[in-house]
């Protein structure tokens, strides 16, 4: 009888919180790689940290409309500044191509790899970053989930 009375003392408890779930920041240190997923999309952010080189920001994904055309920006602050990602003189793209300074085209499956190196110092103030996805006309197609250094 005790074992039930806990039982269901547990689980109204757990029933009726009042908590919700908030994003968790996730913290990059120096000399870590970090991968970080996208919310509810295929794909990933994968962040190299070195103090010596500066960050390397990867971002791999798929299930892109391959007629559509996407920039790649890593947003600080909720909008407050960022960067987008280009030219291609600054990029490394595995798959995929460029067309200007910052259009981006996946592959024909839908598939876009590119890889950026930053400076350090652009990260500096930023309290959180996220990368996002979106196509030509502003509407956000993917994000990650939110990090900091």
């Amino acid at each position: 009888m005790r074992l039930l009375l806990a039982t269901i003392l547990i689980l109204l408890s757990i029933g009726c919180s009042n908590e919700t779930i908030t994003e968790e920041i996730i913290l990059i240190e120096p000399d870590q790689i970090q991968e970080i997923s996208f919310i509810n999309k295929p794909g990933r952010v994968t962040i190299v940290f070195n103090e010596s080189r500066g960050v390397d920001i990867i971002v791999w994904t798929k299930d892109l409309d391959p007629l559509e055309d996407y920039e790649i920006a890593l947003v600080y602050n909720d909008k407050n500044g960022g960067v987008i990602f280009g030219p291609e003189a600054n990029l490394e793209i595995k798959i995929g191509n460029i067309e200007g300074e910052t259009i981006l085209h996946p592959n024909h499956n839908g598939e876009l790899y590119v890889s950026m190196l930053n400076p350090e110092r652009i990260f500096t103030g930023a309290e959180q970053m996220k990368i996002e996805i979106s196509t030509i006309n502003k509407q956000k197609v993917i994000e990650s989930y939110p990090f900091r250094f």
